[in-house]
């Protein structure tokens, strides 16, 4: 089931940006803490108040369990006026199989 992140969402997905870092070690990215929750919160913020422009989204199991997460917001390009989405986030748990292709599914609509 996808569905829009909330407040109470955010240890469950930095538990699970922690757990993707590690397990697949990511040294391209030194990721400060501080400087991505914040930009996490603001972005669930901005979509709870109903900016179009963002989008944060999980994948739960059956059992309410997070299994992946997008966050991504967009901007108007100052050269040519068009949109252009900012995937921040796309963060899947590796023990679960196809669930990047749910995002995927989803983005298509």
């Amino acid at each position: 089931m996808i569905k829009k992140l909330e407040d109470n969402d955010v240890f469950e997905a930095m538990m699970l940006m922690n757990k993707t870092i590690t397990e697949k070690k990511h040294d391209a990215y030194k990721k400060n803490e501080y400087i991505w929750i914040q930009s996490f919160m603001s972005l669930i913020e901005e979509q709870r108040k109903e900016n179009p422009c963002v989008l944060v989204i999980g994948d739960y199991d059956s059992n309410n369990k997070l299994r992946g997460f997008l966050s991504a917001s967009a901007f108007v390009n100052s050269y040519d006026g068009k949109y252009v989405m900012d995937v921040r986030d796309c963060i899947v748990n590796h023990d679960y199989k196809n669930n990047a292709l749910l995002f995927i599914d989803y983005l298509m609509l």
